[in-house]
């Protein structure tokens, strides 16, 4: 079932950025900055006050979404679970070594 999910997973990446939905996204960040570029060469060629809250403004994050929440959570579980089993591994060799 694990093998599945990753291969699934693997694919569905691979058919995004083949899509270029990622190069979208990039692309949209760099013609937001241009604009606000502009926008601030022109506020200071006319004088106004310059404010840095005002040029810069947070994109929204294409990745919140309902699959986003559950691969967040999957993979914090997986590190807890592999947490605790290299803690318990690296403990049973400290006590062999120390034998």
């Amino acid at each position: 079932m694990i093998y599945i999910l990753i291969v699934v997973s693997f694919l569905i990446i691979y058919t995004a950025s083949e899509a270029g939905y990622f190069d979208s996204v990039k692309s949209k960040k760099v013609e937001l900055t241009k604009e606000q570029i502009a926008r601030f060469e022109e506020d200071i060629s006319l004088g106004k006050e310059i404010d840095i809250n005002d040029y810069y403004s947070e994109l929204e994050n294409p990745y919140d979404n309902k699959f986003t929440e559950l691969g967040i959570y999957i993979s914090n579980k997986i590190e807890k679970i592999v947490t605790i089993i290299l803690d318990k591994a690296i403990n049973s060799l400290d006590k062999f070594l120390n034998s």
